[in-house]
Formats: C-alpha cells, structure tokens, sequence
C-alpha cells in the first residue's frame, strides 16, 4: 500500500513538473535563420550551453566563418528585461545578482527583436547590413 501510494506522489509530481515547463517559441528565431538564407547566407544552427544571458542559447555559422549567437526567450517581456542588463558599449552585463565584464575578440553587436537577441562579434560589414535590415539598429554594443 504505501509503495503504491509512493508512486502515485511521484507520478503527480512528475506531470506537475512537466506542467510548468515553459517551451520557448522558435517562430521569430525561425524566420530570422531562414531571412538570412534568402539573403544568400548559408547557415548551420547548433544548439549550445547558456552563458552570461538568461535566454536559451543557438550558436549560428554563416558562410563558415562567422559566427552569430541567439538567445530565445518565453516572452518579448523576458527579452526585454535581459537586454536592460547589457550596457550601452556591449562590454557588460549587470542584473543585480550577477556583474559581468566582457573583454571581446572584436566589435559587439546586439540586436533584439520579438523574443530574441542577437550577438554578433566581429566586423564584417555585408553581415551587420543584413543584421540591420532583418533586426533594424543594434541596441548596445561598437558603434561604427
């Protein structure tokens, strides 16, 4: 009897647990890979371990040699509040708990649109136009 009950405990709190799973939309993220593609940029997408921001991360190769990386969130809301984290020049992140100062290989470039931002290191100017016209104006990060 109490083993039966045991794993009913167990069973209800695995399907609570499941119940409070947030699944991230991709829809934005979506369009955004297959934008790039229209625009003549091949691109391989692998999903990667979190770092410095809270939303899940995708690492992006462009034409092999570039690199873009995409944080996905549950909600704009939750983009927006981690993108007010990141200071102006793209160098650090602050929340309140966590204060991060990055030293960079190249010039950052954050974007944010819907449920996303994106992060792009370096200073190739056909891919920042593209990351305009798709994302419009960076919102931190090396100012040309």
């Amino acid at each position: 009897m109490k083993k039966s009950a045991a794993i009913l405990i167990l069973f209800a709190l695995t399907l609570t647990m499941l119940a409070c799973q947030k699944e991230v939309p991709e829809t934005a993220y979506e369009e955004f890979m297959t934008q790039l593609e229209e625009m003549d940029f091949s691109v391989t997408a692998e999903n990667t371990d979190k770092d410095i921001l809270q939303g899940e991360r995708r690492w992006l190769t462009v034409n092999e040699t570039e690199h873009i990386t995409v944080y996905l969130y549950e909600s704009e809301s939750s983009m927006e509040k981690d993108a007010s984290f990141i200071d102006e020049g793209g160098t650090g992140y602050h929340n309140g708990n966590n204060s991060v100062e990055i030293s960079w290989v190249s010039y950052p470039h954050f974007y944010k649109t819907d449920n996303l931002i994106v992060l792009y290191v370096g200073e190739n100017t056909e891919l920042i136009h593209a990351l305009e016209d798709i994302l419009g104006d960076q919102f931190a990060g090396y100012q040309r």
